[in-house]
């Protein structure tokens, strides 16, 4: 652990050197949890705990002139319920970049946020109840190590970036991946998003992700609707299929009487996704088409701080299987 913490020092180190302002800040959310319903009915179902979903800890430093940089640190608990696997949070890098921001625009140089979910993110608010769809069914990283522009003009935003494609894991082949999300809000806090990706990978096994977004982004009110659809190719021995997985979803944020809030999501995976394997934490089935359901309750005690009792539901459509049901206390705090 000590590793991270001079790490974290030498972060911030040259804006202190060269008389900027270093702000750290970080955030916390986990949950109790109970598995109310499972396929396995022996090793997941009736299954509860504590868990800490997700740590930040973040540094910020203004280095010079249109100059700033920042690094943060992610820590999560381990999930599944494999005792050979149990361990303690592991800290990682998360984000690592400089920043040179020049007329309305600024250049991304480091470990950057990927525009897959530069939009779609903001507007749905809630990441720590849940992922948004991309994220959660495993389509496309959050994070990039490569290069980014972002900007606008008037009503028109965007936001492109080149990096290796394998979020913020090192490189180890020669091909890369492009990305560019193009975003407009035509009136008030409305807003329409365009995306799409490709990228180059080894042995003809090439993906391709698009997404429309359309969003409302309102201080105690917003509202969602997304269709994502990725094509992946079908390797070496046929390089002209193309698979596709499809996920539509939408959601509804609210507040009222001050304190409290409701949170409504829908998804609908319209496709096989061996993907989905990889989300240790919630159980998807990877064979065949699914939905996906959230309903939460919050309440606001202090600000930065979310109290959330919520249920998630993952329903197969293949017949006589379960649904897997996951009630939680979910707790987050900002400082």
């Amino acid at each position: 652990m000590k590793r991270y913490v001079y790490i974290g020092a030498l972060a911030v180190l040259p804006g202190l050197l060269l008389g900027g302002e270093v702000k750290v800040e970080g955030l916390m959310f986990g949950d109790y949890y109970h598995f109310t319903s499972a396929q396995d009915t022996i090793n997941v179902q009736y299954q509860s705990g504590f868990w800490i979903r997700r740590i930040y800890l973040t540094f910020k430093a203004d280095i010079a002139d249109n100059f700033s940089s920042v690094i943060n640190f992610e820590m999560n608990s381990p999930y599944g319920f494999d005792q050979s696997k149990s361990a303690t949070l592991v800290p990682f890098v998360k984000d690592a970049y400089l920043k040179y921001k020049f007329y309305d625009q600024a250049l991304l140089m480091g470990i950057i946020p990927a525009p897959t979910y530069s939009v779609v993110e903001k507007v749905w608010g809630k990441r720590y109840l849940e992922k948004t769809p991309e994220d959660l069914y495993r389509l496309a990283p959050t994070r990039e190590i490569g290069v980014g522009l972002e900007g606008g003009f008037g009503i028109l935003k965007y936001y492109l970036s080149f990096g290796n494609g394998e979020g913020e894991k090192s490189e180890y082949n020669r091909n890369k991946k492009g990305m560019a999300s193009l975003s407009v809000k035509p009136y008030g806090d409305f807003v329409i998003e365009l995306y799409g990706d490709w990228w180059d990978r080894d042995s003809s096994k090439d993906k391709i992700l698009g997404h429309i977004f359309l969003g409302y982004d309102g201080k105690d009110l917003g509202f969602g609707v997304l269709y994502a659809h990725q094509l992946i190719q079908g390797g070496l021995r046929d390089p002209n299929r193309w698979d596709s997985i499809r996920v539509a979803g939408v959601f509804l944020r609210s507040k009222f009487m001050d304190n409290f809030g409701l949170v409504l999501r829908y998804d609908r995976s319209l496709d096989k996704n061996k993907d989905v394997l990889r989300q240790s934490y919630v159980y998807f089935p990877s064979d065949t088409s699914f939905h996906f359901g959230l309903v939460a309750l919050e309440y606001y005690p202090a600000k930065n701080i979310i109290v959330s009792p919520n249920v998630e539901v993952i329903k197969s459509d293949q017949p006589n299987v379960k649904p897997t049901v996951i009630s939680r206390l979910t707790l987050f705090y900002r400082f």
